[in-house]
């Protein structure tokens, strides 16, 4: 073995050594930052608000006036985009929304979204089934008209165990 080689390797080892504690000191334990979804995205002057529940959080009245099945192994998808006004609040607008989501596995679908209309408002639900604690990464997007797609990647995991 060259010399350049020996050299080369004695500094790995010791990089390998330190790194792993050699002196008997546990690693300093990471802390994990929290996560915070906004829960919107915002381009010019629309924005893409969103929302992903559990199917069995929503109130009956509301999950039987929309169709949905409140179950705990299912999801509700809910994607409001909205037009900002100078001195007023955003007022929703009509907007194609379309999304996929992705289980672990890299299984893909597309999500189905159809359109609520009450009180004047307009927002866009789509359901779907999930698995006990497996991720699922969404990805939402939504036009509105004379505005560009407003994009928005999520993963979630959901609690499904019966309680």
């Amino acid at each position: 073995m060259n010399c350049a080689r020996r050299a080369l390797l004695a500094v790995l080892a010791a990089a390998l050594v330190t790194g792993c504690g050699g002196n008997d000191m546990p690693p300093a334990p990471v802390t994990a930052r929290l996560f915070e979804d906004p829960g919107f995205v915002a381009s010019g002057d629309h924005e893409m608000r969103y929302g992903i529940v559990p199917a069995s959080e929503l109130p009956v009245e509301v999950a039987t006036s929309y169709g949905i099945n409140r179950s705990k192994d299912r999801v509700v998808v809910n994607v409001s985009v909205l037009r900002r006004q100078a001195d007023a609040l955003p007022r929703p607008i009509e907007a194609e929304v379309e999304g996929d989501w992705q289980t672990l596995v890299g299984e893909t679908q597309s999500l189905v979204f159809r359109p609520v209309l009450e009180g004047g408002a307009i927002s866009y639900i789509a359901e779907l089934p999930v698995a006990n604690r497996g991720p699922i990464t969404f990805e939402l997007r939504a036009r509105p008209p004379q505005g560009v797609v407003m994009t928005a990647r999520i993963t979630r995991e959901f609690d499904t165990t019966p309680r």
